[in-house]
C-alpha cells in the first residue's frame, strides 16, 4: 500500500513510541497511541498488535479462572 513518505514516518513513529509505552508498564498509553496509528493506516499490523496485547488477559488471570 502507497503512502506518503511524511505518513509512513508519522505511523512508524506512532509505532516505536507504542512500543517503549508498553515496554515501560504504561499500557493504556500504548493503546491509545495505537488506536492512533490505526486511525493513520488502519492496515497496520503493528498497531493491531500492541492493542491486542493491552486487552488481552494476562497468564495469571487467566489461572484465576481456572
Amino acid at each position: 500500500i502507497w503512502m506518503p513518505m511524511d505518513k509512513k514516518d508519522q505511523l512508524a513513529e506512532l509505532i516505536s513510541n507504542a512500543e517503549t509505552s508498553f515496554y515501560n508498564g504504561q499500557l493504556q498509553e500504548a493503546f491509545s497511541i495505537s488506536l492512533s496509528a490505526i486511525k493513520l493506516d488502519e492496515n497496520c499490523a503493528d498497531a493491531y498488535q500492541c492493542c491486542l496485547l493491552y486487552t488481552s488477559p494476562s497468564p495469571r488471570d487467566t489461572e484465576r479462572s481456572r
